[in-house]
């Protein structure tokens, strides 16, 4: 608790070097002990205030979920992939894209499923087939996505991801800054996401490669599972 100011606490500090000040330092010789007194507690307050927005923000952390595979989402992890074989510079199977407009989001979205991924890229869209966005991130592109479920499914779904043909890097979410790539699947759990309307829930997010390819995102759900395939172009 942090004590109100008293009319001599005032005063000196207005004048802290004016002889009023140091005449009644020496008329209340307890004077120094308040003031030691007053400094502490306002260091224990400026401590206490910093753990609190510590704590806010671990508690916002963890209330939004920390990536870690929750029960349900765990025993999807488990679930074998089943990405489409491609031999090298064999054509992509992208998976066409239908449009979809809704009064919370619109694009074209690519899968049939209880989820699918809206892809905010350039491209011939409707056959698969997206631009890669340049990012600031050396070495990196980057296709900006929505992950949404369906009205209807409110359950956990994850997202995993693979290059069909070839080897290289892919990432399917950001980094915490939302700047720079991510690493692991991406896990989504069962309820609300924070992002809802009229029973759609959406996960923006984007996804992260090192070069144009075949890339397989791979979905799963309760009672499905699903491979996306977009054929990633250079801009």
């Amino acid at each position: 608790m942090i004590s109100a100011p008293t009319a001599h606490d005032a005063t000196a500090a207005a004048f802290p070097e004016s002889d009023f000040g140091h005449d009644a330092a020496r008329q209340d010789p307890e004077a120094p002990i308040r003031k030691a007194r007053r400094q502490q507690r306002w260091r224990r307050f400026r401590w206490l205030a910093a753990a609190l927005v510590v704590a806010m923000a671990l508690g916002a952390y963890l209330a939004a979920g920390s990536g870690a595979p929750s029960p349900n989402s765990a025993s999807l992890l488990a679930r074998p992939l089943h990405f489409p074989l491609v031999a090298p510079g064999e054509k992509c199977p992208a998976t066409a894209g239908r449009p979809i407009g809704t009064s919370f989001f619109g694009g074209v979205a690519l899968g049939n499923g209880p989820v699918r991924v809206l892809v905010g890229n350039e491209g011939d869209l409707l056959r698969g087939r997206a631009d890669l966005g340049t990012t600031a991130i050396a070495g990196w592109f980057a296709l900006e996505t929505i992950w949404f479920s369906t009205p209807g499914y409110d359950g956990p779904f994850v997202v995993r991801a693979g290059r069909l043909g070839a080897n290289s890097r892919i990432e399917v979410q950001s980094g915490p800054t939302g700047q720079a790539p991510g690493s692991g699947p991406l896990v989504v759990p069962a309820g609300p996401t924070g992002n809802n309307e009229d029973g759609y829930r959406t996960v923006p997010q984007s996804t992260w490669v090192t070069s144009p390819g075949c890339y397989a995102w791979q979905v799963d759900g309760r009672n499905f599972s699903e491979v996306i395939v977009v054929d990633a172009l250079p801009h």
